[in-house]
């Protein structure tokens, strides 16, 4: 049995918003030292924008529906609510001031402000802005209010910004950021390869060539006197996507508690060793930040 004993925690979370009807929050966290993220800079020949995100992580639970009362005391939808937000700051040199911009498709803020200036801090959403949305108020704070599940999810999140001088020049910027998903264990969210979550607290990988899928939970009935170094309580499973092979977790430190590995019939060793490595990965990510931004 491979235990790994590792209480690497996710610390430096901000929490920083909350809107109605839902009791997800959303934080960002520096990650630096991880070598991710950072500034990007694009010219259009004098005029150059540069963006500086002030995280490289996005956490953020699911968006949730919140809900009101219409005329009538009729109960109706204000929308889609997802508090992940990433705030940036831009610096524009050259060109020919006055300087309008426009981020991540928005040219002004939750108060009706124009993003505007050499300089100045803006907050984007990290949601999917494919999706349209409506600001909104709730407790005299702004809130972005969807039209339907932004599906809120891990992965890279790229922020593009346009500015233009007086005279029109544009300049061009993007950066990218790691959304990070926020999620408890048996609301049966399936972790994609690949990608990082924040499953209880616990930050954990799926292996880059399986999903995984929550399995069940495992309540254990522990003797009075247990054995000098052995551990009982509740397990949580988690099953590769497709295959018959999974890993079960304590509760407690999301350490490697067992595994299983049924092999199809007339599968090679060349297979059958993937998985094992696939399975070592999975509990090996446990406490390890997102990978390195791959740039796709």
């Amino acid at each position: 049995m491979r235990v790994k004993l590792s209480r690497i925690r996710l610390r430096g979370l901000a929490l920083f918003v909350v809107v109605a009807g839902i009791v997800a929050a959303a934080a960002v966290f520096a990650a630096r030292e991880a070598g991710l993220g950072g500034g990007a800079v694009a010219e259009g020949e004098r005029l150059v924008l540069t963006l500086t995100p002030e995280a490289d992580y996005c956490v953020t639970k699911r968006a949730e529906e919140a809900w009101g009362y219409g005329s009538g005391g009729v109960r109706q939808s204000a929308g889609w609510a997802a508090a992940a937000t990433a705030a940036l700051q831009w610096n524009v040199t050259g060109g020919s001031p006055p300087y309008e911009l426009e981020i991540d498709g928005q040219s002004a803020d939750a108060a009706g402000e124009a993003l505007r200036g050499a300089s100045g801090r803006a907050t984007v959403p990290c949601a999917d802005t494919s999706v349209s949305w409506r600001w909104g108020t709730y407790i005299e704070e702004g809130v972005r209010y969807y039209d339907s599940d932004p599906q809120l999810d891990s992965g890279w999140h790229t922020i593009e910004a346009e500015v233009k001088d007086a005279n029109g020049k544009k300049a061009t910027a993007t950066v990218r950021i790691y959304v990070l998903l926020s999620v408890d264990f048996g609301d049966d969210h399936l972790l994609r390869r690949g990608e990082t979550y924040r499953v209880d607290g616990w930050l954990i990988t799926a292996p880059d060539d399986y999903d995984v899928e929550q399995g069940g939970i495992a309540e254990r009935e522990c003797p009075t006197n247990l054995p000098a170094g052995e551990r009982c309580e509740r397990e949580y499973g988690f099953i590769l996507a497709g295959v018959d092979a999974g890993v079960r977790l304590y509760e407690s430190d999301y350490a490697e508690a067992s595994r299983w590995h049924y092999r199809a019939a007339g599968a090679d060793d060349s297979q059958g060793n993937a998985i094992e490595e696939a399975l070592n990965d999975f509990s090996d990510s446990v406490g390890q930040p997102p990978k390195s931004n791959r740039g796709d």
